[in-house]
């Protein structure tokens, strides 16, 4: 994979072991898709530090600059995919998750978190309301439990869970020029609203298409049946958007905020994670884990937080490495990418309040070498509620 990058550095096969290690675990209802959240400035062009070892220029995950200045599309490979049916679908669903999927239209979505009996986070997830009935779309590699999971508590609802996992394939196409691209290929209008989505036909092929904000630009996933993969790679090919390589899509995720599975370390709280206003009803009825959910949002505060840090090292840290303050644990490192041309790493990391406030004398163990931190944004971008 890292044989895509247009750089091949010295530690080229320890960056490739850590980013490919990421697609393992790779994945209220505000309505409006919001471009006035996003950061003003983007990560890449806020001032670092003058002691950045130096990295070339040139050094860009491949793909990198469509996806900053046009459009391209990377293959997401098979996404955990939940199809639940039957008349109580709706209902039950709804009362497993922390946002409200029994006001979902259809064509409508809203990100939430599963929680268990205890309201940590089990599963961050997208849920789309479908004509057959509700989608449960996440990273890949959990739909397995995820099923087994909500059948646990399956007794006499009349519904079914199907595990579509294997049957399907998704594609990201992302980019300041990605709508006008599409709208070129597509008979049919897009969805323009953060999660809305609708079934388009391709040459014959039927296709779920999501709009999306993951990467801090506007965005679309596109879910499709194995065999179509290939036809859309040559569709797309002809209406000028390219590929590009994981790595860029990572980069840009990571630089947004957005988090990954691989960001949610075991007994995290939904709070925690910044995305009450997308994926959190605190005014809904019942669910799995709503006294904790409820209890928190009564004291007003978490004690950690999710946020970004920049590290100074010229390797990457695997995924739960601790951040230290004086020598106490204050953190854990979640998804990690090289920050383009500032010689540093860029990391989500789930770090203590107390870290946040201090913002010195934080250091991450990077094969045995302390490296020097500094947090470069204590609050990631949010989409605000219509």
């Amino acid at each position: 994979m890292w044989m895509n990058c247009d750089v091949v550095t010295s530690d080229c096969s320890k960056v490739s072991r850590t980013l490919c290690g990421l697609t393992q675990y790779e994945r209220s209802n505000p309505r409006r898709f919001c471009k006035k959240e996003f950061p003003k400035e983007p990560l890449d062009r806020m001032k670092t530090s003058e002691k950045a070892a130096e990295i070339p220029i040139e050094y860009r995950p491949n793909g990198l600059e469509l996806l900053d200045e046009d459009c391209g599309w990377v293959d997401l490979g098979s996404r955990s995919r939940l199809l639940m049916t039957g008349s109580d679908a709706v209902r039950f669903t709804d009362s497993f998750t922390t946002a409200s999927v029994s006001k979902l239209l259809v064509g409508q979505g809203t990100e939430s978190f599963i929680l268990d009996s205890h309201g940590w986070v089990l599963w961050f997830v997208q849920i789309l309301r479908t004509e057959e009935g509700v989608l449960i779309d996440a990273d890949p590699g959990v739909s397995g439990a995820l099923r087994e999971h909500l059948e646990r508590y399956h007794i006499r609802e009349s519904f079914e869970s199907v595990d579509e996992t294997l049957e399907y394939q998704s594609m990201y196409i992302g980019g300041p020029m990605a709508r006008s691209r599409l709208e070129k290929l597509l008979p049919q209008s897009l969805p323009d609203q953060a999660l809305d989505h609708r079934v388009v036909v391709v040459s014959g092929d039927s296709i779920r298409i999501e709009c999306v904000d993951w990467t801090g630009t506007e965005g679309f996933v596109l879910f499709m049946k194995l065999d179509c993969f290939q036809k859309m790679e040559n569709i797309l090919l002809q209406i000028q958007i390219s590929t590009v390589s994981r790595e860029a899509f990572e980069t840009k995720r990571i630089e947004y905020g957005r988090p990954s599975a691989v960001d949610i370390p075991a007994k995290t709280l939904p709070q925690e994670l910044g995305r009450n206003s997308q994926a959190i009803s605190f005014t809904k009825g019942c669910y799995l884990g709503q006294e904790t959910v409820a209890r928190i949002d009564a004291m007003g505060h978490v004690n950690k937080r999710i946020v970004c840090l920049s590290i100074l090292s010229n390797e990457i840290p695997e995924p739960g490495t601790s951040v230290t303050m004086q020598g106490s644990t204050v953190g854990v490192v979640g998804s990690s990418c090289r920050w383009r041309t500032t010689g540093k790493i860029l990391s989500l990391a789930m770090l203590h309040n107390r870290a946040s406030a201090e913002m010195s004398g934080l250091q991450v163990d990077v094969d045995g070498s302390l490296k020097s931190v500094t947090i470069e944004q204590t609050t990631l971008p949010t989409r605000a509620p219509a």
